[in-house]
């Protein structure tokens, strides 16, 4: 038998949805649906930091960069949360991006992530001092040595990465003031054209999301977990941000080609827009290449420019059903950490 990691319901191991193997690691995974709880889970899961300091997901590369924009995901929490000051957790907290957008909104922020480049870009880039590389585990023997607890704790784009996301809730509430609030994202699984999506992006399997959310099942994981006052919204995109999307599907590896170049000529300028290419190169070989790359942009913008009429059709379901999940709650039965 296999036991949903969200609420121990048990499920036959012959009872699966589907089967993938992943290319890291040659794992075979099988992902099981929980009819108690209404999660997806995929079995065997095995969080592992080199997956993420090594890069395998393209995504890390701009991450590690520090050159990221706050991601969409991020922005409800400046639009929704109730409360407006107070200590700040980030669990996951990445390049601290958010965090140095939450600074600036007036709470005193810390952060924790296993990926230590990460904390490495959110000191070195964001200036973040409260930024730690450790495990959760290792953060809360931290947390109640310096007596510390907090009066938020989010974790966007976090959960659906939990091994054992009943333990990781735990913590999380030992690590909450009396009345502390969370908040966070996760992917929406049933977002529109989910399956073209992975098919493209392979970031929503094994080794790197464990677990597909809908809104009933992150309500009934949050619930059964002590929160109340719950609430889950659509993280909607923008339109011109659809249009890029579904030329990407479209196109499907061939358009991710032409974004990873895009990607790599941008991070090889500093923040003041110089050409680092130019220090190690020709002038003439570098005007060909930011030549390549200025025509690579343009036909990427026409591209989807074209794709703008599709858009426009499936705006209001895509967005009705949201590509993420935007949650906040609060937790009312106290901490174990003292502040």
């Amino acid at each position: 038998m296999i036991l949903c990691p969200a609420c121990s319901n048990e499920i036959a191991d012959d009872n699966y949805i589907r089967v993938f193997r992943s290319s890291y690691g040659k794992t075979t995974h099988k992902l099981y649906h929980c009819r108690t709880c209404d999660l997806e889970f995929w079995h065997p899961r095995d969080i592992e930091r080199e997956y993420y300091e090594g890069e395998h997901c393209e995504g890390y590369v701009e991450l590690h960069s520090g050159d990221r924009k706050m991601p969409e995901w991020c922005k409800p929490f400046f639009e929704r949360f109730h409360l407006r000051s107070g200590r700040l957790l980030d669990i996951g907290c990445g390049d601290g991006t958010f965090l140095k957008a939450a600074e600036r909104n007036g709470y005193e922020v810390w952060g924790v992530d296993f990926d230590r480049k990460s904390i490495e870009t959110a000191r070195n880039k964001n200036r973040l001092n409260n930024v730690y590389a450790m495990s959760l585990e290792e953060f809360i023997t931290f947390a109640s040595e310096k007596n510390i607890s907090f009066d938020v704790i989010t974790f966007f784009e976090v959960l659906e990465h939990q091994d054992e996301p009943g333990k990781f809730i735990e913590t999380v509430k030992k690590l909450l003031a009396e009345g502390g609030f969370i908040a966070g994202s996760v992917p929406n699984r049933n977002r529109l054209f989910a399956d073209s999506d992975r098919k493209l992006f392979m970031a929503d399997y094994p080794p790197h999301h464990f677990l597909w959310f809908s809104g009933d099942s992150l309500k009934i994981f949050l619930r059964k977990n002590g929160f109340d006052s719950i609430e889950v919204f659509p993280i909607k995109m923008k339109l011109f941000k659809l249009s890029e999307w579904i030329e990407s599907v479209m196109f499907g590896r061939a358009s991710k080609r032409i974004k990873n170049k895009l990607n790599i000529f941008f991070l090889k300028r500093d923040a003041s827009g110089h050409d680092l290419t130019k220090d190690t190169a020709s002038t003439e070989k570098a005007r060909r290449e930011s030549m390549g790359i200025s025509f690579l942009k343009f036909l990427r913008i026409l591209r989807n420019i074209v794709f703008l009429p599709s858009a426009l059709l499936i705006y209001p379901e895509f967005n009705r059903r949201g590509v993420q999940l935007y949650f906040q709650a609060v937790y009312r039965s106290g901490s174990t950490v003292s502040k």
